[in-house]
């Protein structure tokens, strides 16, 4: 999880996820492993504890007043996901140090992925690196899978970019390393005034990501029509595979959009429709529409039928004026 990885020295941020380089993420997985080993005194916990978690497995241990990890799945409180996980990692364990026994003995394993190190400056546009080097920019990233965005970092001086055997020579021998810099950003310009954390929220990037692109807007209202430097690439599709992070929904976030809509409808065609409202309620922060029916003595239906404007769209939010009367 980000917090974990973040605690055991991985960077985790708008360019870079280092969880997801091989080479720091398992001495960062060993670390909290062995971490792990020290509080709880038993690897069964401490694998335990990297599924679920180690406050998870604390309190499993307070509830059942044992640190006998297989007592501990005999109770209802760990889910099934951690108390298969521990002796799935067993048995891969014993697997993987017997191939010959278990019939795994003609495995043709991939070929170790070797290679060079280079140099490159903050804030590099991968394409254009990929280009000197004579390489597709996708097998660039799968060199450097930490990197999740189309540059290096732009806050660091120098980056230490893989790339394959033999590429290094390609790298020394080109003399305009400076220019391989990241400047073919996406702008924004608004029709109306607006401010980066405003615009930040529109295309779901963090604010302050926004105000090192944009340092002379930071803290300033907008005016309409100034061009607002935004962290993508100008050729690319804000549905790129590279964006799909900051868009993809979760299971349960759209199995809960999907009750929320037809609770709506089934409620619209009971409501009844308030024509020329004149009483608006201003909702508050906590408030849902049983509460504000609740406070008004306005039947939840026709609230939703009479602000069906919003209600259709979304769940209302503070600040939204609903018609009640």
């Amino acid at each position: 999880m980000p917090y974990t990885g973040k605690k055991f020295g991985l960077e985790i941020d708008w360019y870079v996820d280092e969880r997801r380089d091989p080479l720091k993420a398992s001495i960062a997985a060993a670390n909290y492993l062995k971490t792990l080993h020290n509080l709880f005194g038993s690897w069964e916990l401490a694998t335990a504890g990297y599924n679920a978690g180690e406050g998870k497995i604390g309190r499993a241990i307070k509830m059942y007043k044992t640190k006998d990890f297989w007592q501990l799945t005999k109770g209802r409180y760990l889910r099934p996901e951690t108390k298969n996980y521990v002796p799935k990692i067993m048995a891969l364990a014993i697997i993987g140090k017997n191939l010959d026994v278990f019939g795994f003995n003609e495995i043709k394993f991939d070929e170790v992925l070797d290679y060079e190190e280079i140099l490159v400056k903050g804030n590099a546009d991968l394409y254009d690196i990929a280009e000197v080097l004579e390489m597709d920019f996708n097998e660039v990233k799968r060199y450097n899978p930490e990197i999740v965005r189309w540059q290096t970092p732009p806050d660091v001086e120098t980056y230490p970019l893989r790339v394959p055997v033999g590429a290094k020579a390609v790298w020394d021998g080109f003399e305009q390393k400076d220019k391989v810099v990241a400047t073919s950003y996406k702008t924004y310009s608004s029709n109306s005034r607006m401010n980066l954390p405003q615009v930040a929220r529109k295309f779901k990037v963090p604010t302050e990501v926004l105000a090192d692109l944009n340092p002379a807007l930071k803290g300033r209202t907008i005016a309409p029509k100034t061009a607002v430097v935004l962290p993508f690439r100008e050729d690319h599709s804000l549905k790129a595979n590279m964006y799909a992070d900051l868009y993809e929904k979760s299971p349960r976030r759209v199995r809960s959009k999907r009750a929320y809509s037809r609770d709506i409808a089934s409620h619209l065609n009971r409501g009844k429709l308030i024509k020329k409202p004149t009483v608006f309620y201003t909702v508050k922060k906590g408030d849902t529409l049983w509460r504000v029916a609740q406070r008004t003595g306005v039947p939840m239906s026709t609230i939703i039928r009479s602000n069906s404007h919003i209600v259709k769209k979304r769940m209302i939010l503070p600040g939204d004026k609903l018609a009640i009367r």
